[in-house]
């Protein structure tokens, strides 16, 4: 690891420990923090750019995951800023299981 911070480039994000990117002469590039789960880890991808495309970038489904920022959860036509921090949590559903009983 380089002094707390390590990063593995990808495409459109990249994954890192660190709290910000390094780009070309040490200059410290702003982007988007996002957080996932299953498994659980934080990628940094630059914007702005809409739920739908953060979300073909990550190479998740939308209508399998829900984006939240803050308090708020955002539709997949929203913008998303590089300031912006979100979390990307997956679509879990379950029916009830009836049980019968004999009478």
């Amino acid at each position: 690891m380089n002094g707390g911070l390590s990063s593995v480039q990808h495409s459109a994000f990249s994954v890192s420990e660190g709290d910000c990117n390094r780009g070309l002469g040490g200059h410290i590039i702003a982007s988007m923090k996002v957080q996932l789960s299953h498994p659980d880890r934080q990628v940094e991808v630059k914007g702005p750019k809409r739920v739908k495309d953060l979300l073909r970038d990550l190479n998740l489904l939308p209508e399998a995951h829900l984006v939240i920022r803050g308090d708020d959860l955002v539709t997949e036509d929203e913008f998303l800023k590089d300031e912006d921090s979100v979390e990307v949590r997956p679509v879990i559903s379950g029916g009830s299981r009836t049980v019968m009983r004999d009478k």
